[in-house]
């Protein structure tokens, strides 16, 4: 009987530990992109709008922090991350692919591994580049970037989401392994969840602030709601630990 929630628990300690470091490195690869670039101030100094940054930075990704491609095919279909409805109807997410190659189209989005193989980013241009915007347009969306924390999970995405065994226990789990966090053209990293996607003047779009019970649309992190979306903003409310069930 002990033996599951000791298990449970590393599992937790891992993905948090990893979770932590990717949210961290995400930070240094925009520093290091801006630097190499030219951006230093914000990142629309490069130029590079309307879905031809997420392309860029994750050649950046490949060429120079010798991040891999994950089921790298030559088709000129897109990755994806499908919203499926579970019987509740609460919204949850489900990744799997359609393919592409790195010189695809400047609205291609990418699903790469980083070179330690700690974790992988899936990279997606922000709906509208340099659109949509906090209070004021004091800080535009850039990409909306997934993380997966576990090698193996993420390793078992195929075609349209069939894993080897056909078990949908091997996808990678919203708020388990799979976190959502945003880049603003400031190099800022804004997880899902923050409270500043709901603040009054905000175009945030698909952002969604955690728990907020002004919001028209809140997200939460409870096995309770069946809805893991906010657990990234979660995690670091709670000391960069998970805490809540699932």
């Amino acid at each position: 009987m002990v033996v599951p929630g000791v298990i449970s628990n590393i599992e937790r300690k891992r993905n948090a530990v990893i979770l932590r470091k990717a949210y961290s490195d995400l930070g240094n690869y925009l520093q290091m992109y801006s630097v190499k670039y030219g951006c230093e101030s914000k990142l629309s100094d490069c130029q590079e709008r309307d879905g031809n940054f997420v392309r860029k930075f994750a050649l950046y990704l490949r060429r120079y922090e010798h991040f891999t491609d994950l089921h790298p095919c030559t088709s000129e279909q897109n990755w994806q991350i499908s919203y499926l409805k579970n019987s509740q109807g609460v919204t949850s997410r489900t990744a799997y692919y359609g393919c592409t190659s790195m010189g695809g189209s400047s609205y291609t989005t990418y699903y790469m591994r980083s070179k330690n193989g700690l974790y992988a980013y899936f990279i997606e241009p922000f709906p509208s580049d340099m659109y949509y915007h906090l209070p004021n347009k004091s800080d535009y969306f850039r990409l909306k970037v997934t993380i997966f924390t576990d090698k193996d999970k993420s390793g078992y995405l195929t075609r349209w989401g069939e894993s080897p065994t056909g078990s949908t226990a091997q996808y990678p789990q919203e708020g388990r392994n799979m976190f959502t966090v945003f880049v603003l053209d400031s190099k800022r990293i804004l997880p899902q969840g923050s409270a500043e996607c709901d603040e009054p003047d905000s175009w945030a779009y698909y952002c969604r602030a955690l728990n907020e019970a002004s919001s028209s649309t809140p997200i939460f992190c409870s096995a309770e709601s069946g809805d893991y979306s906010g657990c990234m903003q979660q995690v670091i409310n709670d000391g960069w630990e998970i805490k809540y069930k699932y």
